[in-house]
């Protein structure tokens, strides 16, 4: 299974970088962390050419900014603001121009900006120009839509089977990657919400095609599933040789409890 998640990997380690603080902590050290399942990583050698620029783009970055949106079981929220935010940290005189909108930090390079007008970059072509001031550095990427999978529950409960768990949604064509992402964790008590009880953390590779069963994810231990959809793109450059990696992503966040 391990040799299929590259993309995941990537795009995982560039969403999580920017957002500790939304990954769920656990006290149980033998569990991995997303950052040391990518260590563990070995690149493949059969990459196309964008998910060979997407794996230099993460590779060691110094300093890590993007957009992120977070739908919650394939829905976005009635405020559209609440979803959405640019997060990271760089030096603080980097700004950044997506299609001609230009962003920057605060004082101490922290970003944390939020509004709904962020939604307007996924699902197509955008510019994206990264300056210190001094020099300048342009990209042109395409930006996947936002995986939305539907609620497992036909009842929009929390609560699914072992069995016939098949996740939906909206494959993106344009995708030049063509794959999505699934991190996901195992717990073994049904605390919605709590970060006790975990055992497994992984990450996937998927194609998007619109369809997954994550009934093998499932094994006789577990009574809670934690997952998030993941899709996007990146760029990095280098300012004062310190690497600076832009992202532009969505995750799409379901747990539920397994009877």
């Amino acid at each position: 299974m391990k040799n299929l998640f590259f993309i995941s990997l990537i795009l995982t380690f560039v969403f999580f970088s920017c957002t500790k603080s939304t990954e769920k902590s656990n006290d149980d050290n033998s569990v991995r962390s997303s950052e040391e399942i990518i260590k563990s990583f070995a690149k493949p050698s059969n990459l196309n050419s964008e998910t060979s620029r997407i794996i230099d783009d993460i590779t060691t970055p110094k300093y890590t900014v993007g957009v992120i949106d977070n739908p919650n079981y394939g829905k976005f929220s009635s405020t559209p603001e609440a979803d959405i935010m640019i997060s990271g940290k760089t030096p603080a005189n980097i700004s950044i121009q997506i299609d001609g909108d230009n962003y920057s930090p605060n004082s101490n390079g922290e970003w944390l900006l939020q509004s709904g007008d962020f939604k307007k970059y996924y699902g197509k072509n955008v510019n994206v120009v990264i300056s210190d001031g001094d020099s300048s550095h342009s990209f042109n990427v395409y930006i996947p839509k936002q995986v939305l999978v539907k609620q497992l529950s036909a009842t929009q409960s929390n609560t699914i089977q072992k069995t016939g768990n098949n996740l939906t949604w909206v494959p993106d064509g344009n995708s030049l990657s063509g794959k999505v992402a699934l991190f996901y964790e195992l717990y073994n008590n049904e605390d919605l919400g709590s970060n006790s009880g975990i055992y497994k953390r992984d990450i996937l590779l998927l194609d998007d095609n619109g369809s997954y069963n994550i009934d093998g994810l499932i094994d006789n231990e577990c009574k809670r599933i934690f997952f998030r959809m993941i899709s996007g793109n990146t760029a990095s450059t280098y300012f004062n040789d310190e690497k600076l990696l832009f992202f532009i992503a969505s995750y799409d966040h379901h747990e539920y409890i397994v009877k």
